[in-house]
């Protein structure tokens, strides 16, 4: 009968760490409606590209919608974590009382720019923008990325 030499089995035990640890998966949570498309991407890495300039934005219907939703679009910079700073994010489409989860835009955006976007349940007393937090614990890493706004890239000029 063949034996493993110690050395073997803890290289074997630390390969099957390590997977476990790549495959685990990160902790989001949302504060209000959910985007269905684009979805939330992630924080850091992944920014969703939307294939045309005027996407049809889609987030889970709401059980007390009846004044429908209202929709905010910004402009901002492309950072490591959503946006640095929220002043520096410029309003580029809004609009109120939409009947349906979804909205198609009526005007083109920009190309080649990341944009981000939040839904919420029309009416004075609706409660806050949708927004999301991402978490993610590896070994003694901890990323933590709180209150984001959803966002997306729009294909660049040559693209189109």
């Amino acid at each position: 009968m063949m034996q493993t030499s110690s050395l073997e089995r803890i290289g074997m035990r630390t390969l099957v760490a390590m997977l476990s640890l790549a495959l685990l998966p990160a902790c989001v949570s949302y504060s209000g409606l959910k985007p269905i498309y684009p979805d939330a991407g992630h924080p850091v890495y992944h920014i969703v590209n939307v294939g045309t300039l005027q996407p049809t934005l889609r987030w889970e219907a709401a059980s007390a919608a009846s004044a429908g939703y209202d929709l905010v679009i910004f402009e901002g910079p492309e950072t490591l974590f959503g946006y640095v700073n929220r002043g520096d994010l410029k309003r580029v489409y809004s609009r109120e009382g939409i009947m349906k989860p979804e909205h198609s835009l009526e005007g083109p955006l920009n190309p080649g720019l990341v944009y981000f976007w939040s839904v919420k349940v029309h009416g004075d007393d609706a409660p806050a923008w949708s927004r999301y937090n991402y978490s993610l614990c590896i070994g003694i890493y901890f990323m933590h990325a709180s209150d984001q706004l959803y966002r997306f890239r729009t294909p660049a000029a040559q693209q189109l």
